[in-house]
């Protein structure tokens, strides 16, 4: 392949070309090429080719692009690359209730699945999986052919064995397997914080919020507003790749209440060709400022965005504040709604309302 300047979808058709006709030396090369535009993320990973603009047909396209993937990489032998993709493709999945697709691209998926199954010899499986949290074995599970079963174990902070071993310390998870076949496994932890120890934090977007005084226009200082007076929020997020289903809460003090929380945003991107020239229109307007829904509540706004492109967007609401005293806000935060691992938020405040 001497072209550099073609999508993943035609290097992945290319390489499983070559793989077809016998030529594994050059699908090997070609799939190596391709790893160039693949960045790992916590669990799955992130495409970057900047030959495609996807448009409103971006879940079509990026299903198309792994299910390729997962494809050559099966027969390519990368097999932790495709345990990603999978995790990449189910995503896609259940965000977009149960579809990965048009019908064309469940069947490429399908296929491509059934290539990766059979990379493992499933009828040899024969394991006991164990799971340790500091030392102390919460989860067996035995595994023999092919079968569906899952082994799981949910352990709440306060119930045995977590609050015996203690807090302000790393306790060890271990997660192994004794006999033979693959394993696969996910740990995730869910948490609360409390308000005033909610700090500023950036795992995947980051998130700025500043507040203007409507009738001055002035920028209001930290911490202190006015009873009776009509307040402008504005908020900044920034992510350094393509996202799906982002969500955005961004709370107010609970002396203050929302007034308008009208579509208004803006956003900055790394632009392609198509954008800059011209011919822009609605499908451009889209993709690069696709804020798809909000909720307005009392004490509160959300922003929810099928599409979120790497690079910044602004939105923006009034609110008055209404009762005098002292109120601590919570951070407003911003998170992929199905990765919840990738997030972003801003310090929480103490505010004075005189």
């Amino acid at each position: 392949m001497e072209n550099d300047y073609c999508d993943i979808n035609t290097m992945a058709l290319v390489g499983l070309t070559h793989w077809y006709k016998g030529n594994e030396k050059s699908a090997q090369e070609v799939a190596q090429k391709i790893r160039r535009y693949i960045k790992l993320t916590t669990r799955g990973v992130d495409l970057t080719s900047a030959a495609r603009n996807q448009y409103v047909f971006f879940l079509n396209a990026r299903s198309s692009d792994l299910a390729l993937l997962l494809k050559l990489y099966s027969l390519t032998g990368d097999l932790d690359l495709c345990s990603r993709i999978v995790y990449e493709l189910l995503r896609i999945q259940s965000a977009n209730h149960g579809r990965f697709g048009s019908t064309a691209v469940v069947g490429q998926v399908l296929a491509s699945i059934d290539v990766f199954l059979k990379s493992f010899d499933f009828k040899a499986t024969d394991f006991d999986a164990i799971a340790t949290l500091g030392a102390k074995e919460v989860l067996r599970g035995k595994f023999k052919g092919i079968n569906k079963d899952v082994a799981e174990v949910k352990l709440g902070f306060k119930e045995s064995p977590v609050k015996e071993m203690g807090t302000e310390k790393e306790i060890p998870l271990e997660i192994k397997k004794d006999g033979n076949g693959n394993l696969f496994y996910t740990a995730s932890m869910h948490y609360t914080l409390p308000i005033e120890q909610q700090n500023a934090r950036d795992e995947g977007f980051s998130v700025y919020a500043e507040i203007f005084n409507v009738k001055t226009g002035q920028r209001v200082n930290p911490g202190k507003l006015v009873a009776g007076e009509i307040y402008r929020e504005k908020l900044y997020i920034t992510t350094t790749k393509d996202r799906e289903y982002v969500a955005l809460r961004a709370p107010i003090p609970a002396g203050c209440e929302v007034m308008n929380a009208a579509f208004t945003t803006t956003g900055e991107f790394e632009k392609t060709e198509e954008y800059q020239s011209e011919d822009y229109n609605f499908f451009d307007s889209w993709y690069y400022n696709g804020l798809s829904h909000q909720e307005i509540y009392d004490a509160e706004v959300q922003y929810f965005w099928d599409f979120f492109r790497k690079g910044s967007q602004q939105v923006e609401f009034l609110f008055r504040a209404v009762r005098k005293g002292d109120y601590v806000n919570p951070s407003a935060k911003a998170e992929c709604m199905y990765q919840e691992e990738i997030f972003g938020r801003t310090q929480a405040e103490k505010w004075t309302i005189e």
